[in-house]
């Protein structure tokens, strides 16, 4: 068939030429700011919040679309791209679309779905206007819809090196819009209408979608609940809809400058937030604010959290500290602090995940009199080069694990000679 002549080879090997050279160079995850760890093979479990655009959104934004030769699909495309790069920071960004794949001649008699998944890439860089990032998501969109017939599968086995079981491939969101009408149906007796489902499954990290026609449309955040709390998403789709605000009412605006918090929520993080006037003890420093809390109720729990055993391993256990616990370890972790030189003309660095240890090392190093310096373990190389370098750091207080995989101790090339204590081999049991 039409599939197997040599016109229809010669065509899908130009696509995947188009698709392999639109991931040539290396894409990142996506790191949007989840609530709870990602669990060490994927979740499908989900749920979905409903919300709507007004009519005057829609109408500007479908007549935006007009104005610049666009539709409106692509026009939210670009509004959700943004929302991404906003949430996590980063401006390469990688999402799927579904696409009824039905351009041949020879499927249009057949009963069936033909749906392909195209991975689009698009890069909304701050400095970009939106209507300039959006002309970009237009031509990048009409290139992506003229190379579709390449399977998606295909593109997977090209293109990725290794398999994160965590996640999915090459994106974890995924964007749609279905321009669908739903038919009156009229029966003797009957009264039909639709009746919506509870999800309780979402293939994806996050899943932006839309369904209707005209002004009404019927958009859809489906998201994984192993990842993201209700009260999260509802917080996602209040940014969509101050972006689209934004958007509408400056789309000359450059992206970093859209607005993306609505009034309300600014005025609380502002104002209400920082409303923070409390009567507080001025002659007390905070770890002995601390052991006067240990001295009241000494078996009270004070964290609970997770510990990682020899730090970030796969086998993990949920723990809690009473404050005479947390006490006692931050004494210990003190004790060696003041051996291997902090006191108070002394930084000492700390490099630990967000962990129980994290606390238990600030308080420490605030008992032996040091300041300390958190320093993120996923910096690149050369940042905590310099950060070590430039602060006059003498001690490290890290794990061996991490230390091993950002080569603290051989890559970094550090200009003096630094004490360290590695967390996960420390004997919390004995000063």
């Amino acid at each position: 068939g039409w599939q197997n002549s040599e016109t229809q080879r010669e065509a899908i090997k130009e696509q995947e030429d188009y698709w392999i050279k639109q991931f040539e160079s290396e894409t990142r995850v996506l790191n949007l700011p989840l609530d709870y760890p990602r669990p060490l093979m994927q979740s499908f479990e989900g749920s979905a919040i409903n919300f709507e655009l007004s009519e005057q959104q829609i109408q500007s934004l479908n007549q935006y679309a007009s104005e610049h030769d666009a539709t409106f699909y692509m026009v939210l495309l670009a509004i959700y791209y943004i929302l991404l790069s906003r949430l996590t920071g980063q401006d390469d960004i990688v999402l799927g679309t579904p696409i009824a794949a039905r351009r041949h001649v020879d499927l249009e008699g057949i009963i069936g779905m033909f749906v392909n998944t195209l991975a689009m890439r698009n890069y909304p860089k701050g400095e970009k206007t939106f209507t300039r990032f959006q002309k970009e998501v237009k031509a990048r969109t009409l290139e992506a819809f003229e190379n579709q017939e390449y399977q998606f599968e295909e593109l997977v086995e090209s293109v990725t090196v290794s398999r994160d079981v965590s996640r999915n491939p090459l994106f974890d969101t995924m964007f749609s819009l279905l321009n669908v009408r739903l038919p009156k149906i009229n029966l003797p007796g009957l009264v039909l209408k639709p009746y919506s489902i509870e999800r309780t499954i979402s293939k994806f990290d996050l899943e932006l979608s839309g369904e209707g026609t005209g002004d009404h449309i019927i958009f859809r955040f489906d998201y994984c609940t192993k990842l993201f709390k209700e009260v999260t998403i509802k917080r996602f789709i209040e940014y969509f809809k101050q972006l689209v605000s934004s958007v509408v009412e400056n789309p000359g605006e450059r992206i970093d400058a859209l607005e993306i918090i609505p009034a309300i929520e600014k005025k609380r993080l502002l104002e209400d937030f920082n409303d923070t006037a409390a009567s507080y003890p001025g002659d007390q420093t905070i770890y002995k604010l601390f052991e006067q809390q240990v001295d009241r109720v000494p078996d009270n729990i004070s964290m609970v959290g997770t510990y990682f055993k020899a730090v970030f391993t796969s086998a993990s256990e949920s723990i809690s500290f009473s404050y005479g616990e947390l006490n006692e370890k931050s004494n210990r972790l003190a004790w060696k602090l003041k051996q291997k030189g902090a006191n108070s003309d002394t930084i000492v660095g700390i490099i630990v995940g967000r962990s129980v240890e994290r606390i238990i090392a600030l308080l420490a190093i605030l008992k032996a009199g040091a300041a300390y310096l958190p320093i993120e373990p996923d910096y690149p190389g050369e940042r905590i080069r310099y950060i070590l370098n430039d602060s006059g750091a003498r001690v490290l207080v890290t794990t061996g694990t991490l230390a091993k995989e950002i080569g603290i101790l051989r890559n970094l090339e550090v200009k003096r000679d630094i004490e360290t204590i590695f967390l996960d081999t420390f004997d919390f049991s004995k000063h």
